[in-house]
């Protein structure tokens, strides 16, 4: 593998990432989330990427067993915009060791940049509860930027 940002012990790797995503909610629509607006979106994300990591054809041979975030910052109305919510995290996926393929963690941002976004806001960030009054319901788009062994914060 060659990157000091994978760990690996006897049984699985852990590929670590860092990550952002970006929020534009439709304008004039924007508040403050409630702390457990957040908790439920983060959970929604984490469930998003590991459905994200089935599907995709890389990680057939070498599938991601685990995802979760952690080191979770959020910001609501970065610059004063709004209409804007930003999510940074450090993301690690776990792999099982034995794994045909290698993947590094530069594989799994990729994976992660190239994900279905729209597909994200509509199956995942819509459906969170409570449903229609959710913050996160008037979302419109979402960015994502991430990077192996790259932090943000």
């Amino acid at each position: 593998m060659g990157r000091g940002d994978d760990a690996r012990n006897d049984r699985n790797i852990q590929f670590r990432i860092s990550g952002q995503l970006e929020y534009t909610f439709f304008p004039g629509t924007g508040n403050e989330p409630f702390n457990s607006e957040i908790i439920a979106l983060v959970d929604a994300t984490e469930e998003f990427y590991l459905d994200n990591f089935d599907s995709f054809p890389l990680t057939a041979a070498a599938p991601i067993l685990d995802f979760r975030m952690r080191n979770i910052r959020s910001e609501y109305a970065p610059g004063g915009d709004l209409d804007r919510f930003v999510l940074t995290f450090r993301g690690i996926a776990v792999a099982p060791a034995s794994a045909p393929l290698r993947l590094d963690s530069t594989d799994i941002a990729r994976i992660m940049a190239d994900a279905n976004y729209a597909s994200y806001i509509q199956n995942y960030v819509y459906e969170l509860e409570p449903f229609t009054t959710n913050q996160f319901f008037q979302t419109n788009e979402v960015f994502f930027t991430g990077s192996p062994n790259e932090a943000f914060f």
